[in-house]
């Protein structure tokens, strides 16, 4: 399957203006950086979770999500996927904890049959697999709610270099427990180290397309109508390319 090559402002503009958009039936699709890059959560501060002089020696830029959570890398072997789901209106949004439960399963279904072994969902809402030991990260997601849908995206490492994390991300100020006190590398793990093979990020997209499409999701490509294409410009512009959004210290507004 083939996944389109994106800026990773231009990916987070679409996201948002997706999400504010709506959709008329849960959809999932796929995209990978353009380049190396890290992502930190909407309320993080950029200089406490991150690298930044080895981010400058790169020239590696970084970015800050609408969405929660914390830093993620981003780049080659890295798959991220986005998934939208409508919010009825007048209806009874489904909570954060029940969102991550259901719009993740698939990920984790398909993540379990390349490599066979059982995922679970550690701490708010990492995938992570036991690779003999204690579970190891392989997808980090994060969430963002508007009126009419909500949205859950991830990074999952298919096939990256592990090495970059400690090169760019600190140790995190927010770590869940079951992380135990441990390093990036031995945190974390590729789905290619657990299935014994190098995984394109294709690959790993198709295997999520087909449990997406048993569940009568759509899959579709990160494009849209003139409108919402000129109101993701927008929001690039204004916000994901501009570095006073990105590096800003201060807590942001909540999520509406």
């Amino acid at each position: 399957m083939n996944v389109e090559i994106l800026p990773v402002a231009a990916a987070l503009a679409l996201g948002e203006a997706r999400c504010a958009a709506g959709v008329a039936q849960t959809e999932i699709y796929f995209w990978q950086a353009d380049a190396a890059a890290v992502a930190v959560g909407l309320a993080q501060n950029a200089a406490r979770e991150v690298v930044g002089e080895n981010l400058r020696a790169d020239g590696v830029r970084l970015y800050r999500r609408q969405s929660g959570g914390g830093a993620v890398l981003l780049g080659a072997g890295i798959l991220c996927f986005e998934i939208l789901t409508p919010v009825v209106a007048g209806g009874n949004a489904p909570g954060i904890s029940e969102s991550f439960q259901t719009l993740l399963a698939p990920v984790g279904a398909a993540a379990a049959k390349i490599c066979g072994q059982k995922v679970m969902m550690s701490g708010v809402s990492d995938l992570t697999l036991p690779d003999g030991g204690a579970g190891k990260k392989f997808c980090g997601t994060a969430q963002l709610r508007k009126r009419s849908a909500i949205l859950v995206h991830g990074a999952l490492l298919a096939a990256a270099d592990l090495a970059l994390l400690s090169r760019y991300l600190r140790y995190p100020s927010v770590a869940p427990d079951y992380r135990a006190g441990r390093a990036h590398g031995d945190f974390c793990v590729t789905l290619s180290t657990v299935a014994g093979r190098q995984l394109p990020v294709g690959e790993v997209a198709a295997a999520l397309a087909a449990e997406a499409r048993q569940l009568n999701w759509r899959v579709a490509p990160p494009r849209s109508s003139p409108p919402l294409l000129a109101a993701a410009e927008k929001l690039r512009q204004e916000k994901y390319d501009n570095e006073n959004w990105n590096w800003r210290r201060e807590r942001a507004m909540p999520l509406q």
